[in-house]
């Protein structure tokens, strides 16, 4: 992971509307007693060829008068130093901890904002440009939500260097808060995108072995018996209900669980059935079954083995795809753990492709972060030129001035594998101990008072009637459906008789 607006024309605005209205009456005086017309002819059929006249007629037909304030004009003092520019991929890896996600955002802190201002900072942006990201076509490969991390992410701009290399990576990393990191910076084609130019983006999810424990219910209460109580309702909330937490003791017996081998293998093959292509209208919201977006290209999944951290076991799944839906690795991620947990058939996964609509829900978002992006078609740009160039090198012919390198973060994994274990993997792993995400996850999915999640009791893998849900996307889905046969049908009938008619032509007369 488009909004509507009913705006005004863009093409002028109401101030200039005024001016030209000032201007055409001015120039309809020009001739006296003449009309509006005759005098807009006169003025523009009037070449004003000295200096003089054009100052005169400037002066009869301009908008303002001489007593309006005038914008102060800059000290020399205030002159910013000037420096060389060159559009640039700018390689970076982030916490989300803390942040309303990576994009800008007036008024609440985003890590594009925390990075953008230390650009300013450091020279890397001009203090004239510092007002809208716009003015240095800045624009990122991928955008994550809040609390959302990444190793490595890419944003393309003009930058301006003030110095070159890493004295330019440590100046901005000064001015960044240790959990904003940038890796370094590559200068691109001009015409180059960040999201445009990316083939795939890489994404890991991390989630505890605890998550297949089988389905428990500590029974639901119509009061609360803690502050940590986890609130169940129906659709319509008529219905609350309160389920309990574990306790200390059975947190601890949790967090000791191991998944089992067959366990591990159900995961990767359900895992591995989100591969391909396929209509993942189900795995985000305001998607309709028809759209072509709804259909998403996956290039692998992996699923790591187990590994400890602090006496809890964890696994580690990266998903390679084309680009990915709004809380699409979520809730193929939940779905996953669910069929596990429940045992149900494989084949559900694939029902889920279908049209039907149903509700699956989203994995905690805390274990989610970007890898980083692949850029595999643009650095087979990078060596087309460069053979082009050794050709030319060999026929003795001018070569191009520039050499562009790779955009990868081959030569940062160190630096990252580092940045993540730190910044990133602890955090997940605190966040998990103090808030309990996947337990809260599990004990709504659990302890449902709907029946949405019913597939998951499915023994033939279908999708019970009951689970179905509609909403306005599926309506006009239906309605787009049905006037769809009822033009095929018009069209089949229009056929049939077409065909009747020419068959009675055809027939010799008695």
């Amino acid at each position: 992971m488009g909004s509507m607006f009913s705006k005004a024309s863009p093409e002028q605005d109401p101030r200039d509307q005024a001016q030209v209205g000032q201007k055409r009456v001015a120039g309809s005086d020009q001739e006296d007693g003449s009309s509006q017309t005759a005098g807009k002819a006169s003025v523009s059929k009037k070449r004003f060829k000295t200096a003089k006249e054009r100052k005169s007629h400037f002066k009869n037909t301009r908008t303002w008068t001489d007593d309006e304030p005038k914008r102060p004009k800059q000290e020399d003092g205030e002159k910013e130093a000037r420096f060389p520019k060159r559009k640039v991929a700018l390689l970076f890896g982030y916490s989300g901890t803390g942040y309303y996600g990576l994009q800008f955002n007036p008024n609440v802190p985003t890590i594009e904002q925390a990075l953008f201002d230390a650009l300013v900072k450091a020279r890397a942006i001009s203090k004239d440009n510092s007002t809208d990201p716009k003015k240095v076509q800045w624009g990122r490969t991928a955008r994550t939500d809040k609390g959302v991390h990444a190793a490595g992410n890419i944003v393309s701009f003009k930058m301006q260097l003030p110095l070159t290399g890493k004295e330019l990576v440590d100046s901005i990393n000064e001015h960044l808060p240790e959990q904003i990191r940038v890796w370094d910076y590559v200068e691109v084609f001009r015409s180059f995108h960040a999201k445009t130019m990316c083939d795939s983006r890489v994404y890991e999810y991390l989630l505890p072995s605890y998550a297949f424990a089988p389905p428990l219910s500590n029974g639901l209460s119509d009061t609360p018996t803690s502050d940590t109580d986890v609130i169940i309702t129906n659709h319509d909330r008529s219905i609350t209900k309160y389920a309990r937490v574990a306790t200390d003791e059975e947190r601890q017996r949790s967090e000791q669980y191991q998944i089992s081998d067959e366990q591990l293998q159900n995961f990767r093959d359900v895992m591995a059935k989100f591969e391909g292509t396929h209509n993942f209208h189900n795995y985000t919201s305001g998607r309709k079954y028809n759209e072509q977006a709804s259909k998403r290209h996956l290039l692998s999944i992996k699923v790591s083995d187990p590994f400890m951290i602090d006496r809890t076991e964890w696994l580690s799944v990266k998903l390679h795809g084309q680009s990915f839906m709004l809380n699409q690795i979520r809730k193929m991620i939940s779905m996953g753990v669910l069929v596990v947990r429940h045992k149900s058939p494989l084949s559900l996964i694939e029902r889920t492709f279908e049209d039907k609509k149903i509700n699956i829900p989203k994995a905690p978002a805390l274990g989610l972060l970007l890898e980083q992006p692949v850029f595999q078609t643009y650095n087979k740009k990078v060596d087309s030129r460069r053979d082009a160039d050794e050709k030319k090198k060999k026929e003795d012919q001018p070569t191009q001035q520039k050499v562009h390198e790779y955009i990868n973060f081959d030569a940062n994994e160190n630096d990252m594998n580092a940045f993540k274990s730190k910044y990133i993997y602890t955090q997940v792993f605190e966040s998990e101990q103090q808030e309990r995400g996947f337990e809260t996850f599990l004990l709504s999915v659990d302890n449902s008072l709907t029946q949405d999640f019913d597939y998951l009791h499915s023994q033939d893998g279908m999708i019970p009637d009951q689970c179905i849900i509609t909403t306005k996307f599926t309506i006009k889905q239906e309605s787009d459906d049905e006037e769809q046969d009822e033009d095929d049908d018009k069209e089949e009938k229009a056929a049939k008789k077409g065909k009747g008619a020419a068959s009675k032509a055809k027939r010799p007369a008695k």
